[in-house]
Parts: structure tokens; sequence; C-alpha cells
């Protein structure tokens, strides 16, 4: 009987082992594939723009290391931010712009802000600020958010009117 129990009590703790470690596996394997933040770092955020008030556009870094080579990566930050009773948020898909307005960016020579004005549940106006660089990050000269991915290329997206470059102040 005693060797049933030891040999019961190894069984299950090399089975506990095991879902320790596929699951620490699979925890850094979605990480890897998406990660967050950081575009501030692999992004010349002071020539950024803002176009039609969410096509942010940015110069990144990308793998090739050769040439040190930066591609133009744009990226709709509807898929990236929303607004929360009057505040801008990360959030997947939230599609800010169908409710806030005035929207730029700013810097402060490290990261990268967004800048609206949103109205709340009572449809009171908020002027509210989002650090983008907790939710953009950049993948070989791409930007992207969540599982969005942005585009990169040569030019940016088309001149509109309501182009908006970013300006470096200091907000905080």
């Amino acid at each position: 009987m005693a060797s049933i129990i030891r040999l019961a009590s190894s069984a299950l703790r090399g089975i506990i082992t095991l879902t320790l470690l596929t699951s620490s596996f699979l925890s850094a394997d979605v990480s890897a594939q998406h990660p967050t933040g950081g575009y501030a770092s692999h992004c010349i955020i002071t020539g950024a723009s803002l176009h039609e008030g969410h096509w942010l556009g940015c110069n990144c870094l990308n793998d090739d290391v050769a040439i040190f080579g930066y591609n133009y990566t744009w990226l709709d930050l509807n898929f990236c931010v929303g607004n929360r009773n009057g505040a801008l948020e990360s959030y997947d898909s939230g599609n800010y712009t169908t409710t806030c307005r005035n929207c730029r960016i700013f810097n402060n020579f490290r990261t990268i802000f967004l800048n609206c004005l949103c109205p709340d549940m009572a449809h009171v106006l908020h002027n509210s600020t989002l650090d983008l660089n907790t939710t953009l990050y950049d993948v070989d000269g791409c930007a992207g958010c969540y599982n969005h991915m942005g585009n990169k290329s040569s030019d940016g997206p088309p001149p509109s009117s309501s182009n908006h470059t970013l300006q470096s102040d200091s907000l905080f």
C-alpha cells in the first residue's frame, strides 16, 4: 500500500511539473507575439503625425540591422484606444473617434501622447490625454497594438486637410 501511495504521489508531482512548464511556455509565447508598449524607444516620435484624428504615422526601426533601417508606419488608433466615460483608455477596437474630437498628439521627448476632447455619459466634454507608449509597440518597423498591425510604407497615409504634426510640448 505504501508503494502505491509513493507511486501516485510521484506521478502527481510529475503532472503538476509538466502543467506548470507547459503553462509558462504558452504564456511566454503569447506575450512574444503581442508585446505591449515600447513604441517610443523604437520610433522617432518627434516626427510623428496624426491624420484625420486617428491615423498615427511615424518612422520606426526595422529589423534590418545591416543598414540600421527605418520604415514609415501608420496605424489606425481606433484599433487601440477607446473613450470610457470621458477618458481616453487603451482598449482593443475602442473606436474613440466616434465620440471624441479635436484630437492631437504631443511628446515630451520620452513618450507620445494622444489628447482629445471626449464626452462622458452626461455628454460633458473632458480634456483627456493617453500615453500611447503604454499601448503601442513596434515590430520590424511596423506599429501595432493588441492583435492589430499597422502598415509599412515609404510614404505613409495620403495627406488630408486635417493633418496634425507632432509638437514637442511637455504636458507633465
